[in-house]
């Protein structure tokens, strides 16, 4: 389940999740009568991703980055564990 949805224009939505699966954000969009044109993932945990770094390509981890992503999420990543019982990767934002 999203964590939240919020519209970023006519052909636009952001969707939060906490576990970052790119199938479960695809097939909840399907679901509902939509069709996925692109599916971004725009950050990992705190950690916002570069919009100019290329697929495949990569770069070194700042303190910041490794602190950003070993913090837990905003709004309890443990209370949601307690709730569900499931582990959670973190918190992440996809726009198609």
């Amino acid at each position: 389940m999203p964590r939240s949805v919020k519209k970023l224009g006519r052909r636009r939505v952001g969707i939060v999740v906490m576990e970052g699966r790119k199938r479960e954000v695809r097939r909840l969009v399907e679901h509902a009568g939509l069709e996925v044109e692109e599916l971004t993932r725009t950050r990992i945990g705190g950690m916002r991703l570069e919009e100019d770094l290329t697929v495949g390509s990569h770069r070194p981890l700042t303190a910041k980055d490794r602190e950003l992503l070993l913090k837990p999420a905003p709004g309890g990543h443990r209370a949601h564990r307690q709730k569900h019982r499931r582990p959670v990767t973190g918190r992440n934002q996809a726009t198609f």
